[in-house]
């Protein structure tokens, strides 16, 4: 009897599961995972397991970063430009790192494997840290919070759980190893009330339109237009069903619609009408008709590292001095990188998410379908591309999911 060998396209998807797993635990050693990544593919280029293969999303990452870099000449800051080049590293050397065929088809089983097991990982953790704050302060308050993200911001982990989920089902469909039907519905399940709990209401949304997507298309296939009308109708009940019975998601809609509403009644006086402190909901609207301001002052930007000290600058005397130095990003990947490198950076950002979607509509994949439209999603509620967990995420989600043969190839050859 041979021993079993070790294929080189399994250790490839398992480091690229090592990533996603520490990236969704263990932030910090990240760093270590990417060296380890750099060494597993260059050691595939030397023994012909993979060659190389240029393709435009890539080039469009690395395009994005050179804007940066450009803008860094015009900032008034050079240690602050140099620090945000740093950060947004990852943009050049993983699409670098992930220009390649792998010769007799990759699979991603033990990519998915790594995701989802660093997703229930996090989740465990930020749910004892909740149990914890239940023993200290006996409300029940403390697992339908912010405070069961312990390790990423909650807004960044739901788009992590969130697409776990569609990954789930995506190893299930592929008659991956473990991805039985009580398993993937267990995951399912336990992802799903986690999501809800982190109480991003940009997350629930978000897995809401992926639930609500997927059920479209099962009952659509089995019950034609019959069953599709019947869940049109059933949608909004579902909703106001949820709205009237949680306190924490009327709390959210309340929330929404009377900031917004507010901002309406009071457009040409808005900063007057404030009173610190604001809340999340408020605090956005602020950043964004800060950040709209000023792009329309400077459409070809600020310069990388200027951004910063240009919306304090505008803030100031307009709002509350607390607020000022808490120092906020737009809460807008357009906003923000319109307002960094200007209407050029923006037009590449756009034409990278236009690029994969037309590839995934194209291929029919779903996962980076599901991929792209979070990613251009969330980028309208938070800067996505501000933070590690968004960067390495999305960067690494994309340029994998791209890799020829990777779905579109029999992975059980």
């Amino acid at each position: 009897m041979k021993p079993a060998t070790i294929r080189y396209p399994d250790v490839l998807s398992s480091v690229f599961g090592l990533v996603l797993f520490l990236l969704s635990v263990w932030p910090h050693l990240v760093p270590l995972s990417i060296a380890l990544l750099a060494v597993t593919v260059f050691t595939g280029y030397y023994k012909k397991e993979v060659y190389f293969h240029f393709n435009t999303i890539n080039s469009l990452f690395i395009a994005l970063y050179l804007a940066y870099v450009f803008g860094a000449f015009f900032s008034d800051f050079p240690e602050t430009a140099g620090k945000y080049l740093e950060y947004k590293l990852s943009l050049v050397v993983f699409p670098l790192l992930m220009m390649f065929r792998v010769k007799g088809g990759f699979s991603l089983q033990n990519t998915f494997i790594g995701f989802i097991l660093g997703c229930i990982v996090g989740a465990i953790t930020g749910l004892f840290h909740g149990y914890s704050c239940y023993e200290s302060s006996g409300s029940f308050s403390c697992f339908l919070s912010s405070s069961v993200s312990t390790i990423i911001h909650p807004t960044y982990f739901s788009v992590y759980t969130t697409l776990a989920i569609i990954c789930v089902w995506t190893g299930y469909t592929r008659k991956y190893l473990f991805f039985s039907l009580p398993v993937c519905i267990l995951i399912t399940l336990f992802l799903s009330i986690y999501t809800v709990f982190m109480m991003s209401l940009t997350g629930m949304l978000f897995l809401g339109m992926m639930l609500f997507a997927v059920a479209t298309v099962i009952i659509f296939r089995k019950w034609k237009w019959m069953g599709l009308t019947g869940l049109i109708l059933l949608t909004p009940a579902l909703a106001f069903f949820s709205y009237k019975t949680v306190p924490q998601v009327k709390h959210e809609v309340d929330d929404v619609l009377y900031y917004g509403e507010r901002y309406l009644d009071h457009s040409d006086n808005y900063f007057e009408s404030l009173y610190y402190p604001y809340s999340g909901t408020e605090s956005r609207l602020i950043m964004w008709r800060i950040s709209l301001e000023q792009f329309r002052e400077t459409p070809w930007g600020l310069g990388t590292g200027n951004v910063d000290h240009a919306l304090q600058k505008r803030m100031k005397g307009k709002l509350d001095d607390e607020f000022v130095a808490r120092n906020l990003n737009s809460h807008n990947q357009f906003l923000q990188t319109g307002l960094e490198v200007g209407i050029t950076g923006l037009l590449i950002l756009v034409a990278l998410m236009i690029a994969g979607l037309i590839k995934a509509v194209r291929e029919k994949n779903t996962l980076l379908l599901a991929v792209i439209v979070s990613f251009a999603f969330n980028c309208l509620f938070e800067s996505m591309l501000q933070r590690q967990s968004g960067i390495v995420f999305y960067t690494v989600m994309i340029c994998l999911l791209i890799i020829p043969n990777s779905f579109l190839k029999n992975e059980s050859e």
